[in-house]
């Protein structure tokens, strides 16, 4: 589930994105895996739906930490990669935060990389990706790997080591959601 404060518009070279719709302050939670994400245990259950479907699902889904791929259930399918990216994950949780403020009208953009690279991704998806994001330390083609390089990791928790720091002390949106749904994150918010 994505933090309500978007919309969706095309962009110059990537399709569709998520762009913030107010000031989003670094700190925010702006994603969760929720209850309403579709998640499949095998490559198996995925291969018994549509072959439209499956490849929907592929082409916007992403393996998560316990080897289940998920399908967000909402707009997340939207954002686009960034190897600058201004939301990433909490190592360890469900939760995405903005790793620095996020302007009104700005694209908001996560970082391919931090999928886990296990049995659905070596095979079936994000392998050899052309990035299109044009940051200064862009990689040109985006492939996970697990684990990732010990430079990109520690680049990862350094931003989110100190957005976690602010969580508590900026407004968030998606606070109820994520107690209903995860109790054990009762101390990060």
């Amino acid at each position: 589930m994505i933090i309500p404060l978007i919309k969706i518009k095309k962009t110059k070279n990537k399709g569709k994105g998520v762009f913030a719709s107010c000031f989003i302050p670094k700190g925010t939670i702006t994603g969760v895996v929720c209850k309403k994400c579709k998640s499949y245990k095998s490559i198996k259950e995925l291969t018994k739906l549509s072959k439209d479907r499956c490849k929907r699902i592929l082409g916007h889904g992403f393996e998560g930490k316990e080897g289940k791929f998920i399908m967000p259930c909402d707009e997340t399918i939207y954002l686009n990669h960034s190897c600058n990216a201004n939301t990433l994950t909490i190592p360890e949780t469900e939760l995405d935060v903005a790793v620095r403020d996020i302007k009104k009208g700005e694209e908001i953009t996560y970082d391919y990389r931090m999928f886990y690279s296990g049995k659905f991704s070596k095979k079936y998806y994000y392998t050899n990706m052309h990035c299109k994001c044009g940051e200064k330390n862009c990689e040109g083609i985006i492939n996970p790997k697990h684990p990732p390089a010990k430079t990109l990791k520690s680049f990862w928790n350094k931003q989110t080591k100190s957005s976690i720091k602010l969580i508590k002390k900026v407004p968030q949106p998606l606070k109820k959601t994520i107690l209903k749904e995860y109790s054990q994150y009762k101390n990060f918010l």
